[in-house]
């Protein structure tokens, strides 16, 4: 079964350095992490909604919204 991981971060800076830590450790095993925050582009993030719905994303790395 595959799983699907998403971190939430209280804020953008927070949320950049967790996405840099994970990304590092994980990057060598080829699993797909990604960053969702408020500046991120709607064309990334459609991008990222797709590897959500797809499954292909594995992790997410975000702010919370308000």
């Amino acid at each position: 079964m595959d799983r699907q991981a998403c971190l939430m971060a209280p804020t953008e800076i927070l949320a950049q350095q967790h996405f840099n830590s994970i990304q590092e450790l994980i990057l060598p095993l080829g699993i797909p992490v990604e960053l969702l925050t408020g500046s991120t582009s709607q064309a990334k993030r459609n991008e990222i909604h797709s590897g959500l719905m797809e499954g292909n994303l594995k992790i997410l790395v975000g702010t919370m919204l308000h």
